[in-house]
C-alpha cells in the first residue's frame, strides 16, 4: 500500500484545514496560506483540503517549496517566465 492509499482510506479525499494542519504537522493558517500559493490543492470548492495534495507534498516537501519560492521571487522581481525548473 502506498502513502496515497493510505491517507485516502484513512481521511478520504479531502480535508478541513484543521485535519490537513495536523497531518503535516502546521498550523491552520500555514495550511491557508499553502492552499493561497499553490503548495496544496483545494476541494469542494475550496472549503476543504485535496488530500491528494497533502499526500505529494509530504512525499516531496524540498521541491514543492522551492518552486513555490522561485515562483515568489520572480513575481517580486517583475520577471515573466514561461518555463519552469
Amino acid at each position: 500500500m502506498t502513502r496515497l492509499d493510505d491517507m485516502l482510506e484513512r481521511y478520504g479525499e479531502a480535508a478541513t484545514y484543521t485535519k490537513a494542519a495536523r497531518i503535516i504537522g502546521r498550523s491552520a493558517q500555514t495550511v491557508k496560506h499553502m492552499l493561497e500559493d499553490g503548495r496544496l490543492k483545494y476541494a469542494c470548492e475550496g472549503t476543504m483540503v485535496d488530500v491528494r495534495s497533502i499526500a505529494e507534498y509530504i512525499e516531496r516537501p524540498k521541491e514543492i517549496d522551492f518552486k513555490v519560492r522561485l515562483a515568489k521571487r520572480r513575481e517580486k522581481a517583475g520577471i515573466e517566465c514561461e518555463w519552469s525548473v
